[in-house]
């Protein structure tokens, strides 16, 4: 395997992509990225299953950063009508008491720049 004629071709094809397509705005515009020259990920059709998304939380980059949650923070952007429909009939003190509810807490990135003026 040639890491550096890989490496070579990753390269033009990133600015390919760059020169061939706008800001990604929907899951589509990622889609026909992999068109180009990078295959299709396989778990692209299971990209917005719980199950899924839980495993990547649990084996991703930063895995410790998902705890066991016992109380909704203030500090929480949503509120009781909008969770409890995704709590398979459960309240939310219920799924709490339950120990059913996990949070990721990521204020160390707020205030933080983003590209294109975003916060």
């Amino acid at each position: 395997w040639d890491i550096k004629s890989m490496s070579t071709k990753l390269k033009l094809d990133a600015k390919l992509i760059g020169l061939t397509s706008d800001k990604w705005e929907s899951l589509q515009d990622l889609k026909n990225i992999f068109k180009l020259s990078l295959s299709e990920p396989s778990c692209l059709p299971r990209w917005n299953d719980d199950k899924w998304f839980a495993m990547q939380r649990l084996q991703g980059l930063n895995p410790i950063s998902i705890q066991l949650c016992l109380e909704i923070p203030e500090s929480f952007g949503a509120n009781v009508f909008e969770l409890e429909p995704m709590l398979e009939n459960l309240t939310l003190r219920d799924a709490l008491d339950a120990h059913r509810i996990f949070i990721v807490d990521l204020k160390i990135l707020k205030n933080l720049p983003c590209k294109d003026d975003r916060t």
